[in-house]
């Protein structure tokens, strides 16, 4: 057609004008169609994930009712990034519990795919949305106003890399251990992002629009960091963030576009995360249950969601209504969004409470590559994500009750009940909050025997070992080994604190058959219990005569008992140094192989059986690493402090022994009965007896008196935290009265005239109750300063993260009593 023919048709007039009008509005049409099937095809790839995500949920809350065979059967049949994330889940649990090595080599694998899968979908989630964009159509009813496109799957990618991160740490080869702190920073990165569209959300009025748009600036920069084949073998870390009642599709864009940084300020992102409130339909009044798609209920699980039911086995109070979901002007249904916000509060909040929680040199270097933790906050987080009757919820749960019953149930500087406030849960445990949570655990997870352990943490806790014993050893085994291993474990602790040596012997063989962590300790611990046996059984005989028929009998029993310890004794070292962390081996079987040579050596020197060159009781020093004296009753701590006695030892048969004077010359050796003997008189309430043993046989000596191949080389920073405990005790009390009997005003310790004058002095200075806590209060700090700054040492991990604990109680005191 000629050039002008062309103008002329196309200038409106004739029969071509009506030709170029039909084919416009067939195009429109063709548009149209192709954009109402765009849209169906958008809605059915939102129904097939929310479907995938609903199930694979589903399947995995089995995990928490101790049906992890059940789970991981059922996760196998579907195919989606969810439902890898929950078969590795099945082996994280598995390892977390049981630290078995090729666990964990299977985890870790599973782990990289599952990494290398979300990053894929990750992808083409951006890509969808982008074409939406273009084709300008309106976004889809289910699409989030909190969260950008692919939030899900960055959220499943931080989960992989975090437990990868654990992974890696427990891994023997320092290379991956290195390794591990990459992907913790990864992980770290896309969790904060995502804590940071919350709260731009927040900011922004929870419109309709979405909160934050992905703009492409990324250029895929995040996804160079999917390190897909990574294989680390090794791991422990209970978080995974598979769960949620129910799914639809989330639009969210990856943390990595996100174009401005995280407020550095917590109380400035608390503030606007606070507003937030994501309400989880599982939470509801009604008892509801997860099912499956043909509409049945996973084999096994029983998840009711009730706030309001206690289960039956529990003799805990019913439970309340949870405290840690948001609060806020307006809220969203969307049970993706509840999956994301419980998701990523657990996650973020469990990295946030480890960080704080590691020792002083090893945060000093966390924090040179941008790690800093912030136990409050994530206490916080953690109580947030917890309120979700979803398996997110369920683990930050979890986590929470390890964290009060376990590791601060270790610790001895922690708030007073009746100082007890809102900011004191990050450093106490508030107990009515953890009991109407494990309540709520156990009402909806009846079958899983891991909320026994948990319970008869906290009737440990509150004194009641024998409660505690009794509640362990009834009902069915778990039927994972790991749960089952960990009851048996917490049984053999309880029966070594409350010092029944058979049950603490038998269960700790136990262990060996169900557990392979440490061998090494296992042994040893039975070999404690039997030198306790032995010597029981040799005081029996002396106390009934050397003829008589029991006596005799006693005599047997103690050769027995002796045999048996030391063939117990021997074999730890044998089996030990097999497992490794950050290819350092475990610090307790470091601890063993030094005591044991420490032992060997000396019955060499001394010419007597390993079992008579024992000095102070081993099963207390035990108990003091395990803070048995927070769980003693007044029984129990009497019984503890008469087994410290020297008398007990069968060196020379006797206190006044030359053999005995020997190792009681050995400055470490008096220093480890002096620090075990102190944490039982601060117990007791006898402050003064406790300070003057500890400034006697340990702190009056050079650290060069500890150091040493075969020296316990912990005992000089354990006393140094023991003097901040005791300080810190007397700060809680309160100014003693002013005593006006003549003989009352004696030192406990003696008429030394100096010690009046500067206890006159003191006084003096003290004038009201306020100025004497204050002092203690500063005394207990420069104490823990002092043990913070130690060299390393042996279970410094140990010691170190009471003292850091110690000095975060110490923290919020001082911001409460505004001082």
């Amino acid at each position: 057609m000629p050039l002008g023919g062309w103008f002329r048709s196309s200038s409106g007039g004739g029969d071509g004008g009506s030709t170029v009008t039909s084919s416009n509005n067939s195009s429109t049409s063709n548009i149209a169609a192709a954009a109402a099937a765009a849209a169906e095809d958008a809605q059915a790839a939102a129904a097939r994930e929310r479907e995938n995500l609903r199930d694979a949920l589903a399947w995995t809350s089995l995990i928490m009712n101790d049906d992890i065979d059940g789970a991981w059967a059922g996760l196998k049949r579907g195919d989606s990034s969810f439902h890898d994330l929950g078969e590795a889940v099945t082996f994280f649990m598995r390892s977390v519990l049981g630290f078995e090595k090729d666990v964990m080599a299977e985890a870790a694998a599973k782990l990289a795919d599952c990494e290398t899968r979300a990053a894929a979908d990750h992808r083409r989630a951006l890509r969808h949305h982008q074409g939406q964009q273009q084709q300008q159509q309106q976004k889809t009813t289910t699409a989030s106003r909190v969260y950008a496109p692919g939030t899900e799957y960055d959220l499943v990618r931080a989960e992989t890399q975090l437990m990868g991160a654990v992974v890696g740490v427990l891994h023997e080869s320092l290379v991956e251990a290195m390794r591990s702190f990459y992907k913790l920073r990864k992980a770290y990165l896309i969790l904060e992002g995502i804590i940071a569209m919350e709260a731009k959300a927040v900011r922004d009025g929870l419109t309709d629009e979405l909160a934050l748009e992905s703009d492409g600036s990324s250029s895929g920069s995040e996804e160079e960091f999917v390190d897909a084949k990574e294989k680390p073998s090794g791991q422990q870390t209970p978080i995974t963030a598979t769960t949620a009642t129910t799914a639809t599709t989330a639009t969210a864009p990856s943390p990595a576009t996100i174009p401005e940084p995280l407020p550095t300020s917590n109380g400035t992102l608390e503030s606007k995360t606070e507003a937030l409130q994501l309400k989880d339909e599982s939470s509801s009044p009604t008892t509801t249950q997860e099912q499956k798609p043909n509409g049945n209920t996973p084999s096994g699980t029983n998840t009711t969601a009730t706030t309001t039911s206690s289960s039956s086995s529990s003799s805990l109070s019913k439970p309340q209504p949870s405290k840690g979901a948001l609060h806020a002007k307006t809220s969203t249904h969307d049970p993706i969004d509840v999956f994301i916000h419980s998701g990523a509060n657990m996650c973020f909040g469990i990295i946030l409470l480890i960080l704080s929680l590691t020792p002083p040199s090893f945060s000093r270097v966390l924090s040179i590559v941008g790690f800093h933790g912030d136990r409050a906050r994530g206490v916080r987080m953690l109580w947030r994500s917890a309120a979700h009757h979803n398996v997110n919820g369920a683990l930050a749960g979890m986590v929470l009750l390890g964290y009060y019953n376990g590791l601060l149930g270790s610790v001895d500087i922690i708030p007073d009940a009746r100082d007890h406030d809102a900011a004191a849960e990050a450093v106490g445990p508030p107990t009515a909050r953890c009991e109407a949570l494990l309540a709520d655990l156990r009402a909806r997870y009846p079958d899983s025997q891991l909320w026994r352990v948990e319970e008869a943490r906290l009737l440990a806790n509150e004194r009641r070992l024998a409660d505690a014993i009794a509640l362990l050893r009834r009902g069915p085994e778990s039927k994972m080994k790991q749960v089952a291993a960990l009851n048996n474990f917490e049984l053999a602790v309880d029966a070594m604190i409350a010092q029944d040596w058979p049950l603490m012997r038998d269960t700790f063989l136990r262990c060996l058959e169900v557990n392979d962590w440490s061998p090494a300790m296992y042994y040893y611990m039975a070999g404690c219990a039997s030198i306790e046996l032995y010597r029981d059984a040799v005081h029996a005989a002396a106390g009934q005569g050397g003829d008589s028929a029991g006596a005799e009998v006693n005599k047997a029993e103690a050769r027995r008992q002796k045999t048996k310890a030391e063939e117990f004794l021997r074999k730890a070292p044998q089996v030990g140094g097999k497992k490794r962390l950050m290819a350092r081996q475990l610090p307790i079987e470091t601890f063993i192989q030094r005591k044991l040579a420490k032992w060997e050596a000396r019955a060499k020197a001394l010419g007597v059986d390993l079992a008579d060159a024992v000095g102070a009781s081993p099963a207390m020093e035990m108990c003091y690493m395990w803070s048995g004296h927070k769980r003693m009753g007044p029984d129990e701590m009497a019984r503890g402090l008469a087994n410290l006695s020297w008398a007990r030892c069968t060196a020379a048969g006797g206190e006044d022994g030359a053999l005995l004077a020997r190792v009681r010359a050995e400055k470490d050796e008096m220093a480890v009965w002096a620090v075990s003997s102190a944490a039982l008189l601060r117990s007791q309430g006898k402050l003064d007896e406790a300070r003057a043993l500890l400034e006697a046989h340990v702190v009056a000596h050079d650290r060069s008196a500890f150091k040493g191949s075969n020296r316990d080389d912990y005992v000089l920073p354990s006393a140094t935290h023991e003097l901040a405990v005791i300080a810190w005790t007397e700060c809680r009390e309160g100014r003693p009265q002013r005593q006006t009997n003549g003989d009352a005003t004696k030192e406990a310790n003696g008429d030394d005239a100096t010690k009046e004058g500067d206890a006159k002095s003191q006084q003096g200075e003290d004038s009201d109750d306020a100025s004497w806590r204050r002092r203690k209060l500063d005394e207990c700090q420069a104490q823990l300063d002092k043990a913070k700054a130690w060299e390393a040492y042996t279970l410094d991990a140990r010691i170190g993260m009471r003292v850091q604990s110690g000095l975060e109680t110490v923290a919020w005191y001082r911001a409460k009593m505004g001082w």
